[in-house]
């Protein structure tokens, strides 16, 4: 995934995972400033639990060595072997940004 940016909230659906445990790692940066800091909500389901993350990406174009906020979460996929991934904001208006993820599964 190359990334997405929109206003108020963002799904994805991972499908087709076999059933195994994995850890889920999204990246969330601004290229501009904004005041005050944004924050929104990043909610995991897998059909048998539910998980909700606070996010404040970083922002900036001047990172120097810094790195852009990532979120990692160990999730499993059961049987319905779908995983739900909803980044939203309680304001609509707020931007939600998604640069990239990564999925690795856990070896048991």
């Amino acid at each position: 995934m190359d990334g997405a940016k929109t206003k108020g909230e963002l799904r994805l659906t991972i499908s087709g995972l076999p059933k195994g445990e994995y850890t889920l790692k999204t990246y969330h940066h601004l290229m501009e400033e904004v005041s005050p800091k944004l924050s929104y909500k990043l909610l995991i389901d897998n059909g048998r639990s539910q998980s909700t993350i606070s996010v404040v990406p970083s922002m900036g174009n001047r990172m120097g060595n810094s790195e852009p906020t990532s979120i990692s979460h160990r999730i499993r996929s059961g049987e319905s072997k779908s995983i739900s991934i909803q980044i939203k904001s309680d304001d609509k208006d707020i931007p939600v940004i998604l640069n990239g993820l990564e999925i690795s599964e856990i070896k048991i």
